[in-house]
């Protein structure tokens, strides 16, 4: 099954496009509130599962976006023989 990367932004609590920053920020801060061992609520799992997922996946997308980034600005400078 396919998760549209909103839900995964929608996860963490931020902003699609955020940054690397603000997605780590926002995963430790919701991992420190829904971690089994401190919040003993049934569903606490679930949603720590699920803030997991979404950090790993994002910070997988982004990480291959900025290399994406950086290979055509090499191509491009190559090319330009700046």
């Amino acid at each position: 099954m396919s998760v549209p990367y909103q839900y995964y932004y929608k996860v963490l609590n931020v902003n699609f496009g955020a940054s690397q920053d603000e997605i780590k920020n926002a995963f430790r801060k919701l991992v420190q509130q829904y971690h089994p061992d401190v919040n003993k609520n049934p569903y606490a799992y679930v949603k720590y599962r699920d803030i997991c997922e979404a950090y790993k996946v994002l910070s997988r997308y982004r990480q291959n976006i900025e290399e994406h980034i950086n290979s055509i600005e090499e191509l491009r400078n190559t090319l330009t023989g700046t």
